[in-house]
């Protein structure tokens, strides 16, 4: 039996299937050239030089991934013990594979890297910590620190009775040090400040032995300004009726009344402001720098040891300083 063919039927199907094809092409380059133009987040990875477990900041760091997951509904990956350059560049790549589009690296270990990769990456923007390094997709987030510093240096000035005071820093380079010697200075020129510097994030045992020396000083209020080893020391000096500077936040486990303030830095919310950046289209490379106007950086809880009528000048000081950013001598 024959059968005829309708030929015109045929192609007419044939070009209703490819209109809806190049339709369907259409809106998924449409969406993809959307998403570049806005540069909003995809993805949000994290690398880590160390454990998550090891100090306070990579807590945070933590903390701060998970609250961008929920406050972007977005998907978020990390990578911890990332402590070698290619450990970096094979993480990345893994990141970028997943989708991640906006990566932060939670120390300044991963500057220099980033700004070496970060080419072969256009539609990837990069993010660390307290570093100089930086290109067109990579930003070093910085904190205020020497003008905190310099606040908590004054309460130390003022609560020493002994007139010695002593500060421990991973870094001598840290800003919040050079802060707090001129601060302590400030409110009280008798006090001598005895600093010294482990040049190390890690090491406990070296912090430890710094104290030991320091505590024979007849030291009565110590900053140790280091993530891994602080509140080692503010427990060791709490049982030894020193007073303390807490670093990053008051820790949990000291009587409340031996740390006299902290110098707290808001990681959570810098994470959120950086993404809220991103997604505007406006952060840009180079050095951002975060302080106590954009509410990022402030005095923790003070202890009840220090005169509540001292308490409220120093918050007032503060005020002044969100509004011309000046310390008190530079008034």
């Amino acid at each position: 039996m024959n059968q005829t063919v309708d030929l015109n039927g045929v192609h007419t199907l044939k070009k209703i299937y490819f209109l809806i094809s190049l339709l369907i092409v259409i809106v998924m380059m449409t969406g993809c050239i959307q998403f570049l133009d806005n540069n909003k987040i995809n993805k949000v990875g994290m690398l880590v030089e160390g454990s998550l477990d090891d100090s306070t900041w990579n807590k945070k760091g933590l903390q701060s991934l998970q609250h961008l997951k929920d406050e972007f509904e977005t998907d978020t990956i990390y990578e911890e013990n990332i402590n070698e350059k290619q450990k970096i560049i094979h993480a990345v790549d893994d990141f970028v594979e997943e989708g991640v589009n906006l990566i932060y690296g939670h120390g300044s270990y991963f500057g220099k890297t980033f700004v070496e990769i970060a080419s072969q990456y256009p539609d990837v923007h990069f993010i660390y910590f307290n570093g100089n390094h930086y290109a067109e997709n990579v930003t070093s987030v910085q904190f205020n620190s020497h003008a905190l510093g310099f606040f908590a240096g004054m309460v130390a000035g003022k609560m020493t009775k002994t007139n010695h005071i002593a500060a421990i820093s991973a870094y001598e380079w840290q800003p919040e040090i050079e802060g707090f010697f001129e601060g302590a200075k400030y409110e009280n020129q008798l006090a001598d400040i005895h600093i010294d510097y482990i040049n190390d994030w890690d090491d406990k045992n070296v912090a430890m032995q710094r104290y030991e020396k320091m505590s024979e000083k007849q030291i009565d209020v110590i900053y140790p300004a280091g993530n891994f080893f602080s509140e080692d020391i503010i427990n060791s000096a709490s049982e030894n009726n020193i007073n303390a500077i807490g670093f990053l936040e008051r820790p949990d486990r000291v009587d409340s009344t031996k740390v006299l303030t902290s110098t707290v830095r808001d990681v959570e919310r810098t994470y959120e402001q950086i993404a809220k950046k991103f997604n505007r289209g406006d952060l840009e490379e180079g050095i951002l720098t975060f302080g106590f106007e954009d509410d990022i950086v402030s005095l923790g809880e003070f202890s009840p040891t220090v005169p509540e009528e001292y308490q409220n000048m120093l918050n007032d000081e503060i005020e002044k300083y969100k509004k011309t950013g000046l310390l008190p001598y530079q008034r």
